[in-house]
């Protein structure tokens, strides 16, 4: 049996020992040791799993060695500082998205686990593990559509604001480091980069407080520019109750369409687009879209989960399953997790400057304009 501790029984926390211990979606795991510095919360974690061993700091949950990897679930400014006393300690880590939220510290974690390569460490990136978007991956890299030449993607969440009141570093500058694009985002901001490459730099507009009663960005828009002239749109926020996550990219060879991360179409033209879009007449054309030849079809759908949230597990399967045969692959490399705090940092500095940046964007630049916001906030010292 795998035994895993976790720091930080907050939302996520109480969610992974729920999903572990209780309702056993992990086979052959066990959370054995829980940490957490508010007392209730602790308190919490006693009257659920008395068998586990329980700490006050995650000092001492890491030199009581109780078990074999840990978790870090706890606010985002937290988990590179974390995440390198776990490498120090030689303690496996699985650290929480987004591996940080200054770019500069997140840098300093990655140096410290090329240091200690021989410590598992691993980021809970858990959307690489869907099926449409393993594909779309593949895809890409591959070839066999050609070069991306652009996509949109509208990701459109829902958070009330007794969600935003139900924390007081919610939705904070000093506390949470951001709104949208820290918190529900980094998801499909990692996927980007991970499907399509990293941009080279990005204009974006980002609405603070849109509909809500807080201080970041909740509402965003951001565009892309890549290195070949390719382009991007990415759309997200917290404020339609309808929902909507719906991704378009088109290659020299077709076009890729997803709707609610379930459902893919891929597009095959029958020659790439320059050619047909040159070399053949309009009469011809419409002639290969009457025959049905201009393009074929394939359809992909996931096949529905019973669980919700069910690609959290997949990520801690695979990290135990390293930590048995370290020949077995981790989801994402927890050095993986730079990419997307340095586009998420970028885009949110577009954002507050209201131009275009280059990506990586300037890390002192970008901490001067963060440290700016959170003296406003005057809720949190400057970091």
């Amino acid at each position: 049996m795998t035994r895993l501790g976790i720091i930080g029984f907050g939302a996520l926390g109480s969610f992974y020992a729920n999903m572990i211990n209780r309702e056993h979606r992990v086979d052959g795991l066990t959370v054995t040791a829980i940490c957490d510095i508010d007392p209730e919360r602790l308190a919490l974690a006693r009257s659920l799993y008395p068998d586990a061993h329980l700490y006050d700091s995650a000092d001492k949950l890491l030199k009581d060695k109780k078990c074999d990897f840990v978790s870090v679930a706890v606010p985002h400014y937290a988990h590179p500082e974390i995440g390198i006393e776990c490498l120090e300690l030689g303690m496996p880590v699985l650290l929480e998205k987004p591996a940080g939220i200054i770019p500069k510290t997140v840098r300093e974690l990655n140096e410290c686990a090329l240091r200690h390569k021989d410590v598992p460490f691993g980021i809970m990136l858990n959307q690489r593990t869907n099926p449409i978007f393993r594909r779309l991956h593949q895809l890409t890299l591959s070839g066999k559509m050609g070069s991306l030449r652009q996509f949109t993607w509208l990701s459109r969440q829902f958070r009330t604001q007794h969600y935003y009141d139900s924390g007081s570093w919610r939705a904070t500058w000093g506390g949470e480091g951001g709104g949208v694009l820290v918190n529900q985002a980094p998801h499909q901001i990692d996927l980007i980069q991970w499907m399509f490459g990293m941009p080279s730099s990005v204009f974006a507009t980002a609405n603070v407080g849109f509909h809500r009663n807080i201080a970041v960005e909740n509402d965003v828009c951001a565009q892309f520019v890549y290195p070949n002239n390719a382009t991007g749109v990415f759309i997200t926020c917290t404020d339609d109750i309808l929902g909507e996550n719906r991704l378009t990219a088109i290659y020299d060879k077709g076009r890729v369409r997803v709707l609610n991360n379930s459902r893919m179409e891929i597009e095959r033209l029958c020659d790439d687009e320059e050619s047909l879009g040159t070399n053949y007449t309009d009469a011809e054309l419409e002639d290969l879209r009457k025959s049905g030849k201009l393009f074929e079809t394939e359809i992909i759908e996931n096949e529905k989960d019973p669980f919700a949230n069910s690609e959290h597990a997949k990520v801690f399967r695979a990290f135990a399953d390293h930590l048995a045969n370290p020949s077995k692959p981790l989801v994402a490399e927890g050095v993986d997790g730079l990419n997307e705090v340095v586009l998420a940092g970028a885009i949110q500095l577009s954002g507050w400057l209201r131009r275009p940046v280059d990506i990586p964007a300037d890390d002192d630049l970008y901490l001067a304009e963060l440290n700016s916001l959170i003296e406003r906030e005057g809720k949190y010292p400057k970091r």
